[in-house]
């Protein structure tokens, strides 16, 4: 006896087709996906700082606290949960050349901004330079990821650490 082979029947071409469907339906979600950027949609720039003071002299041994002043270009409040880092490096140096190679690193939570407004943010750590620090330093603030304007997403500016600074006291009775 011979055996009944299965002819090819309706059932086999729905299997293909329904493959096709399926992988140009994949291909097109992937394609109207939004695209990731490594930018952020705000109008953020720094456009100062209060802490540490630029061309100040400060101790080896002294807590340096750190402030930016960030200004809302935006028209609408904006800055929630953005992230940006301070940086120290010994040196006058660039920015980039600071990002990568510094000798402390810090970051500070940018709360919210108000629209055409400016606030001030510090960051909840502290820099302290150590007993043989001495000499120019830069400082840099900097957004851990550009907005729509990436000019203004650094300040950059140089700080003074010597070891010679000594306390005194002096008598009043004199």
């Amino acid at each position: 006896m011979t055996e009944r082979k299965q002819g090819a029947g309706p059932t086999q071409k729905t299997g293909v087709g329904l493959v096709f469907i399926l992988l140009f339906s994949a291909l097109g979600t992937m394609a109207m996906a939004p695209v990731a950027t490594a930018t952020s949609n705000q109008s953020l720039g720094i456009v100062g700082a209060s802490q540490p003071v630029e061309d100040a002299w400060f101790s080896s041994f002294e807590n340096i606290e750190f402030s930016a002043e960030i200004y809302n270009y935006g028209g609408a409040d904006a800055g929630l949960n953005r992230a940006m880092s301070w940086y120290v490096c010994e040196g006058d140096i660039s920015s980039s050349l600071c990002k990568s190679s510094y000798d402390d690193k810090g970051l500070i939570s940018v709360g919210n901004v108000p629209a055409s407004g400016n606030q001030s943010f510090t960051s909840t750590s502290q820099w302290v330079p150590g007993q043989n620090s001495e000499g120019i330093f830069t400082v840099l603030f900097a957004f851990d990821i550009a907005d729509s304007n990436p000019i203004d997403d650094e300040w950059r500016y140089l700080i003074n650490v010597t070891v010679n600074f000594a306390d005194i006291i002096v008598s009043q009775s004199h």
